[in-house]
């Protein structure tokens, strides 16, 4: 009899969790389904650990409920891309996002040390694991110029989803914020479905893996530039490897 009641419970909370995600969440937005396995896109390697710590650094922000944002940044090698920077570029928190001022500290940073953006993590202190609309603009526009970059969304008080981590789909997604009229991107607004069905983007686990190996640093412009205690490797290569990168411009919104 107890079995049977629990399995009931189970049952109902499981439909009040998906009549409230259906509430939450735009159908157009939400995530059904993983990214199918890709051959032509590069494996990406990233450190729990590294994750771990920027969850740390931003507790400050995330206990005010403000936004918090960071760039992965990553090296290639035997067509894989190996995370090994995390930077925290100088920010304004809101509760709603963020905006990032002085990239061109970024751009030298990548070109001192031979890395790329490969993705960026934005920790959502109140809302749900999915991507914003402003976000999926963000997302584009590095997508357009590498097509494995990531978005990885941490989301601690969800009571549905804590992390995932999301690509636009291509061409479908891609097309739809292509087209997209807004004169001002920065500003939430709607967009329509895909004309072959779906959500615009998705979720992209299969291309990216957790390795606790991976040494990494952490260059922390916001919260505090001369902070070294997250620094567990001093990246030391110089290189021109990002030459021809695109980076935001100052006062974007992520």
């Amino acid at each position: 009899m107890a079995g049977h009641v629990k399995t009931k419970f189970h049952s109902m909370f499981g439909n009040i969790k998906k009549i409230l995600h259906k509430l939450w969440v735009p159908d157009y937005l939400a995530v059904t389904t993983l990214e199918p396995e890709n051959s032509s896109l590069r494996k990406i390697h990233i450190s729990k650990t590294m994750i771990d710590d920027f969850i740390n650094i931003a507790k400050p922000n995330t206990e005010k409920k403000l936004h918090t944002g960071a760039a992965l940044l990553a090296i290639a090698a035997r067509d894989v891309y190996y995370v090994i920077a995390l930077y925290i570029p100088l920010q304004t928190s809101m509760k709603d996002t963020f905006e990032v001022f002085r990239e061109v500290r970024m751009e030298n940073y990548c070109k001192k040390y031979g890395v790329v953006p490969i993705g960026w993590i934005h920790l959502h202190p109140a809302e749900q694991c999915y991507l914003t609309d402003i976000e999926l603009h963000n997302l584009f526009r590095y997508q357009e110029q590498v097509r494995e970059f990531i978005a990885i969304i941490l989301a601690p008080n969800s009571i549905f989803k804590k992390y995932g981590v999301f690509r636009i789909r291509d061409p479908e997604g891609m097309e739809v914020i292509r087209e997209c009229k807004e004169i001002r991107p920065c500003c939430d607004h709607k967009h329509k479905n895909p004309e072959t069905g779906g959500p615009i983007y998705h979720e992209c686990s299969n291309n990216v893996i957790l390795d606790s190996k991976i040494k990494y640093d952490i260059e922390d412009m916001h919260f505090n530039p001369c902070r070294k205690a997250y620094r567990s490797y001093k990246l030391d290569r110089t290189s021109s490897q990002v030459d021809g990168i695109i980076f935001l411009h100052s006062g974007c919104r992520w």
